[in-house]
């Protein structure tokens, strides 16, 4: 399917130590998917090992409780 597909190459990407190129997958599969559980949460994996793991975790909870997603990283 289309969102898991999406979230392989992200995580390949991530696996590849390739950050700019699986973030930039990301946000396009985020616009593409943004309802699909699972590629936000390979989308905090990539945040979490780029360093920005309290934003990946405050990004899930605002999702989570329904409340807005604007966070900055």
């Amino acid at each position: 399917s289309g969102p898991r597909a999406s979230a392989m190459v992200i995580d390949t990407y991530r696996q590849g130590k390739q950050f700019a190129k699986a973030q930039q997958e990301a946000d396009a599969s985020e616009k593409k998917y943004p309802a699909d559980r699972g590629l936000r949460l390979v989308r905090a994996s990539l945040q979490a090992e780029m360093g920005k793991a309290e934003a990946a975790s405050r990004r899930e909870w605002m999702e989570q409780s329904g409340n807005s997603v604007e966070v900055d990283v």
